[in-house]
């Protein structure tokens, strides 16, 4: 099979409220808002329910749910975009955002 050499972004994004610091949006409902906002950005992407696990200043551990998206070969333009309508509509500070690039092949097992 071909492979290709790819630019993958991955974007984390909490589900607690910025302001509350508590899930308001339940999680299916903030997964079928992820998905509209990609399909109206991007012609394709993975995403998947994760859980964030991260201490704040004070020691205090927080354990959060969040939506992990996957993205290949996506403008930054448009990454942009997405983060920043996704803050809006689920109310959130930041997007944590990984760029890497990588080997991408696609394979039926029999190579």
């Amino acid at each position: 099979m071909e492979k290709y050499v790819n630019q993958k972004t991955m974007l984390a994004v909490g589900l607690f409220d910025k302001d509350t610091k508590r899930q308001e949006i339940p999680t299916e409902q903030a997964f079928g808002i992820v998905n509209k906002c990609l399909m109206e950005s991007v012609e394709g992407a993975t995403c998947y329910i994760g859980n964030g696990i991260y201490k704040h200043i004070d020691q205090t551990t927080v354990c959060e749910p969040n939506i992990i998206i996957l993205l290949y070969d996506v403008d930054k333009k448009t990454i942009n975009n997405i983060i920043n309508k996704l803050c809006k509509l689920l109310n959130q500070e930041c997007i944590m955002q990984e760029t890497s690039v990588c080997s991408l092949s696609f394979s039926n097992g029999q190579d």
